[in-house]
């Protein structure tokens, strides 16, 4: 079975968030979300919205395609 698109955004954050020895509590907090919900958009179950893609971006000092270009 083929990833979704949320579920290969998911695996990016991630690897982000590792890359920087993140927490996903740590991330979730800077997003004002709970760690589980946060713990749900790397699973892909949940689909970041505009705002949390927007937040990341800036947190990460990237471009917000290297978090939706998969």
């Amino acid at each position: 079975i083929m990833p979704t698109y949320s579920q290969k955004v998911g695996v990016r954050i991630r690897e982000m968030r590792v890359e920087c020895s993140y927490t996903q509590s740590t991330i979730a907090a800077i997003l004002g979300i709970t760690q589980e919900q946060y713990s749900r958009y790397e699973a892909g179950i949940a689909t970041l919205t505009i705002l949390h893609i927007a937040l990341l971006a800036a947190w990460y000092k990237c471009d917000y395609n290297r978090i939706l270009a998969v």
